[in-house]
């Protein structure tokens, strides 16, 4: 998973069981992070997706993770690829709660925050 932190506009999806069969209990990760050229990988991303595992394993989640989401991107992305694939799964049943684990990193792209806001209005069953 960490090869990927290194490189900009690259995503990793990671199910941890079978994408097509809707998980009702299931959670996801979703991890976005930027990445400076004066860096040799994104820490941003680095410590959100080790601070979102942490908070799984501590609120007991851990054996309903069901998948992580892993964007590294410019602020010029207005949907990253796992973003994308995130509400899709979500639209699709497959989880049904996702912990946005920086959610700053959404924020500092206002057309990511208006799309993440504008999803979450239109699904209210999402967690």
């Amino acid at each position: 998973m960490f090869e990927i932190l290194s490189q900009l506009n690259t995503f990793r999806i990671d199910y941890f069981t079978d994408p097509r069969i809707p998980q009702p209990e299931g959670v996801g990760l979703y991890v976005n992070g930027a990445l400076s050229s004066n860096q040799p990988y994104s820490r941003e991303a680095k410590q959100a997706l080790v601070v979102g595992l942490c908070l799984i394993l501590r609120c007991g989640l851990a054996g309903r993770l069901a998948v992580v989401y892993v964007d590294i991107t410019s602020t010029s992305n207005l949907l990253p690829p796992a973003y994308a694939q995130m509400k899709q799964d979500l639209r699709r049943g497959f989880i049904q709660c996702v912990l946005v684990a920086n959610p700053p990193a959404l924020q500092r792209n206002p057309a990511l925050h208006e799309d993440w806001k504008a999803f979450r209005k239109q699904h209210s069953e999402v967690r």
